[in-house]
């Protein structure tokens, strides 16, 4: 059997369960191949390999849903009825409609939804001052997790009775579409930034990042295109990126808006649905 796992991955969780699935998937003989289309550059349209037997799917959640780049690139390849699977990265504060929206258009585009899973990983904005959701995940139990969905994934592959999974549509589910299809590009001041600080100028950043919005000469982002997936900041070799801004003002009203107590957090547990 031969198995991809794509993924994208701004700050590195969903590419850490990418690895412990594919080594999973390896210890279980199963050939894989592993695709990052994080950078722009590596999202091309279509699926990199058109002919394996499955697909793992892995995303991280922004917003409700799944990044726009990949809603976008999920537009340009074709499923052939072939059996998937998802995986989401989330750091805390909800899964929103990720499960049923990206299962909606998967299908549409001919794939076979037959498992999907959500594992906890620490806020993307934890790279900024004064923001902190979930430091200490993913930990052992959320990769065990992710084991045993794999193999859930593999024996119901093995049967042959690849039957779709069923979600329920989300209450909110019309009203989020609405406000994505309504919601125009707007200018973020919250942006990576070298900050005028001296660097090896390797040229990372610009050459890895997602939207093609770092400038790696002026050490900025165009505050149009960037997505603030902050990978340029997760793979600067010279660790001289950093976030413009102190977020904890957004920090204090995420956690008081989904009701984040410690508590909450606590009990928060990655799971998989199959």
């Amino acid at each position: 059997m031969k198995i991809g796992i794509i993924y994208f991955s701004g700050t590195g969780n969903t590419a850490k369960f990418a690895d412990v699935i594919s080594q999973r998937l390896e210890q279980k003989n199963v050939e894989v191949k592993l695709y990052d289309i994080t950078a722009a550059k590596d999202r091309t349209p279509g699926l990199p390999d058109e002919e394996l037997d499955a697909y793992l799917f892995g995303f991280p959640v922004y917003a409700l849903v799944i990044p726009g780049l990949t809603r976008e690139w999920i537009s340009t390849i074709k499923g052939n009825s072939k059996p998937c699977a998802t995986f989401f990265t989330y750091g805390g504060p909800t899964m929103g409609i990720a499960h049923y929206h990206t299962k909606e258009m998967l299908e549409s585009q001919g794939f076979n939804v037959i498992a999907s899973a959500e594992f906890l990983g620490k806020h993307t904005f934890n790279l900024a001052k004064g923001f902190e959701l979930l430091e200490n995940r993913p930990n052992k139990e959320d990769f065990s997790v992710a084991e045993e969905f794999v193999e859930k994934f593999v024996e119901k592959l093995n049967t042959g009775k690849i039957e779709k999974i069923i979600f329920d549509k989300p209450e909110d589910y019309d009203t989020t579409m609405n406000r994505i299809k309504d919601q125009k590009k707007r200018k973020s001041n919250v942006l990576p930034t070298r900050n005028g600080k001296d660097c090896s100028m390797c040229g990372d950043c610009e050459e890895y990042c997602a939207n093609k919005a770092f400038d790696h000469v002026t050490g900025e982002a165009d505050p149009y295109l960037c997505i603030l997936c902050l990978h340029c900041i997760t793979i600067c070799p010279d660790e001289v990126l950093i976030v413009n801004s102190d977020l904890t003002d957004l920090y204090n009203k995420v956690k008081d808006h989904f009701k984040l107590s410690e508590e909450v957090l606590e009990k928060r547990k990655s799971v998989y649905f199959i």
